[in-house]
């Protein structure tokens, strides 16, 4: 009976501590979970618990002090300096105005939430939902928000210095008239993101998702885009003066007009990139792919393109002087009323090229394969390096 009776006893124990250490692990989870439900809380509640707050000279934490809800609340215009936010649910509130400096926000729901014109300089945000939020004319200097969700959200005219967005996803996100100089975005996923007229200098888009981005007009000067997603992406007009684009994919992408003197697209993939009339002057194009590609009107004064791919790329009016195509092949390549000087095309394939009505003075052509190649109403004059047949066709199809 006594043996009976110690085992019941055990039992129990174990049940009674099995029971204590379940209750505690829901809790645990509890404090890590978003309140999704509505706020029980008001905006003169919120007002009353910041002066209170501040007249005690306490910090704001709303994660403990309001169990984590403020969901469509009328926060516009409150002093939130340094608050804490974590894992509080804030979507569908409107904070517009508010000063957020300093808070911190990680792991907050502020979907769909209002933040027009807010300051948010040297707060965090880091692994939050600020999917469909707007931010438009906010302050984000220092702003950490790395891995957070910003899909769809809305920065236009953002303004703030070195703002943290590595691996946050961007996707659909609208950073037109932003000017977010020095930016960190590596990883990002900026798909079919706009960014019209956006200024981004110096800032990093390393191994970023750019696929059918907008950011034409944009100002990219001395950016980072090394191994960077731009696939069907639209730059007209912009500027990526100084730019790393080594190892990026630029296929299909519409960059016409693009300024990009003095960029490094070594090893990039440009095939059927659209880069008419764009500037291309002392650019750094060693090893790239440019098949196809339409380069009509463009300017190619000092550019290194060796050890390229440009078959079947139209080149119609384009300007060259003293530009290195040295080892790259041209095969099918079409070249009309172009303008080409002090260029270097040693060992360059031009089977099948068409090159009229282009003006060539002192091209180097040692070792090019001109086979198949038709030469009509051009102006050529001080070809080096050719060989008695390849002067023989230029002279006798001209």
């Amino acid at each position: 009976m006594a043996q009976r009776k110690t085992y019941f006893l055990l039992q129990v124990a174990l049940f009674v501590l099995w029971s204590d250490v379940a209750y505690s692990q829901e809790q645990q989870k509890g404090e890590n979970k978003v309140d999704q439900t509505s706020s029980t809380y008001t905006r003169e509640d919120v007002i009353k618990y910041i002066i209170d707050k501040r007249n005690k000279n306490l910090s704001l934490k709303f994660d403990i002090d309001f169990n984590r809800n403020l969901s469509g609340l009328d926060l516009k215009d409150l002093d939130l300096r340094g608050a804490q936010f974590l894992g509080v649910n804030l979507s569908g509130s409107d904070l517009s105005g508010s000063n957020l400096s300093g808070a911190y926000v990680e792991k907050a729901n502020l979907k769909g939430a209002k933040l027009i014109g807010v300051n948010l300089s040297d707060a965090s945000v880091a692994a939050s939902d600020l999917s469909g939020a707007d931010l438009s004319k906010s302050k984000i200097t220092n702003l950490y928000a790395e891995s957070a969700d910003l899909t769809g959200a809305i920065l236009v005219d953002t303004v703030g210095d070195d703002a943290n967005f590595n691996a946050a996803k961007l996707e659909g996100a609208n950073l037109s008239g932003s000017k977010l100089q020095g930016g960190e975005f590596s990883g990002a996923n900026l798909k079919n993101a706009k960014g019209e007229k956006a200024s981004l200098k110096f800032s990093n888009f390393s191994q970023a998702d750019l696929n059918a981005a907008n950011f034409a007009g944009a100002d990219f000067y001395s950016a980072n885009f090394p191994l960077a997603d731009l696939t069907n992406s639209i730059f007209s007009k912009a500027s990526v003066f100084g730019a790393n684009l080594r190892k990026a994919k630029i296929n299909e992408a519409t960059w016409d007009g693009v300024y990009s003197e003095g960029a490094d697209f070594s090893a990039a993939e440009m095939i059927g990139i659209n880069l008419t009339g764009a500037n291309l002057a002392d650019a750094l194009m060693k090893g790239v792919n440019l098949t196809k590609a339409n380069m009509t009107v463009t300017n190619i004064d000092g550019t290194e393109i060796t050890d390229s791919n440009l078959d079947s790329v139209d080149m119609s009016s384009v300007v060259v002087k003293e530009g290195n195509f040295s080892n790259s092949s041209l095969k099918g390549v079409l070249i009309d009323r172009g303008f080409i000087k002090g260029a270097n095309f040693t060992s360059v394939d031009f089977t099948g090229a068409s090159i009229s009505n282009t003006t060539m003075q002192f091209i180097h052509m040692g070792n090019s394969n001109t086979q198949n190649m038709t030469v009509n109403n051009n102006s050529i004059s001080k070809v080096r390096g050719a060989t008695d047949l390849q002067k023989a066709q230029l002279s006798i199809m001209d």
